[in-house]
């Protein structure tokens, strides 16, 4: 099945997924200090997520249709088949980082709590 955006619905999923932890991680990469080590490891993890983030739009917009045809949206779904275990590898790092980011988050509120009082 081909969304309207001309994904399958997995991969129209993945892309909204992906657009929001590409602006959040742009986002930290400019709003960050880097006072402390756990900002500057926090600013290095926004970093790597975002280009992971490009890197998956990228691959999700090859993924997808720009014909309203039969033949270009079986074309999509073998092409989606195929680039499958790459798609799910990304996804599990993308989770990776947002784990990541949200323990060096708290690190860095710990350490300005810490540092402030």
């Amino acid at each position: 099945m081909i969304a309207k955006n001309g994904s399958t619905p997995k991969n129209a999923n993945l892309s909204v997924i992906t657009d929001d932890h590409f602006r959040l991680t742009e986002g930290l990469k400019l709003d960050l200090d880097r006072n402390s080590l756990h900002e500057d490891a926090l600013a290095q993890l926004a970093f790597k997520c975002s280009e992971l983030s490009k890197d998956l739009q990228s691959l999700l917009q090859s993924l997808e249709t720009q014909k309203d045809s039969k033949r270009e949206s079986i074309a999509i779904s073998l092409r989606s088949m195929r680039k499958k275990g790459k798609l799910a590898k990304m996804e599990d790092m993308l989770a990776k980082y947002r784990s990541e980011i949200s323990a060096r988050f708290l690190a860095t509120i710990k350490y300005v709590i810490d540092h402030h009082s």
